[in-house]
């Protein structure tokens, strides 16, 4: 397949003059021979001399400020030669990369076709005042939003660390560890105790409680509280043994 080369641009150099390169900034590529010849080709013309291009100076202006504050690299020829140019010198030159490069850093939003292809130049053509506006109208609104969850954050962080705290100091209050031989001998000796009370007889022959039967005992816990952790027939049944156990120990 025939490939086609890219349409020759004559406004396109390889480097330019301060004034050519302002001519081209300023879109006034087609009358660039009658402002040179007005101008006496001279590098730096006055104001009054081309009163129908305000745009031109200005452009020209910017150009020559960057050029005297080192911003815009610079020499004779194409070659380059100074980062900050001497003043007046006649036959000053920017290269065509180097301007480039100046124009994307300094002036973003300005892209002349001597220096951007026509893709380079569509990438920009949704920013308006209009756009701009409303990306800063929903960057405040980010930025609220953001200042408002960052609050949040830090107050339920707070909270959070102070529940943290709570729940240490509950667990070291509950974490006590399991019962020692001695406290498990207190308590199966209080159940021992109970339970042979409950199913004794006063010296008079009078029963201490209604209960007959260890069993009696297990059907109303079971009856009254199964639900408890522990109450169960096969849980009392070993515990009641054990404290009858404990009980009667010498």
């Amino acid at each position: 397949m025939k490939r086609h080369s890219p349409a020759y641009d004559p406004s396109i150099k390889v480097y330019y003059s301060p004034l050519e390169a302002a001519i081209r900034w300023s879109n006034l590529y087609a009358f660039e021979h009658e402002i040179l010849r007005k101008t006496g080709f001279r590098a730096h013309p006055d104001p009054q001399e081309l009163p129908h291009w305000p745009a031109l100076f200005l452009n020209l202006e910017r150009i020559y400020d960057a050029l005297h504050n080192g911003d815009l690299a610079c020499g004779k020829h194409g070659f380059t030669l100074w980062q900050r140019a001497p003043i007046n010198e006649p036959d000053l030159t920017i290269r065509h990369v180097d301007l480039k490069a100046w124009m994307i850093r300094f002036y973003p939003t300005q892209k002349p076709p001597f220096l951007f292809t026509a893709l380079e130049q569509k990438m920009i053509e949704g920013i308006n005042s209009e756009s701009l506006k409303h990306a800063i109208t929903e960057n405040e609104a980010l930025a609220l939003r953001y200042e408002a969850s960052r609050r949040d954050f830090n107050l339920l962080s707070k909270e959070h660390q102070a529940l943290r705290n709570i729940h240490s100091d509950l667990i070291q209050r509950l974490n006590v560890g399991p019962p020692s031989a001695r406290s498990d001998t207190t308590y199966l000796n209080i159940i021992g105790a109970m339970l042979s009370l409950m199913l004794s007889r006063s010296p008079a022959g009078t029963p201490y409680s209604a209960f007959k039967t260890q069993e009696a005992i297990i059907d109303a816990l079971l009856a009254h509280h199964e639900h408890r952790l522990g109450i169960s027939s096969r849980t009392l049944q070993a515990k009641f043994a054990a404290a009858k156990r404990s009980i009667n120990r010498d």
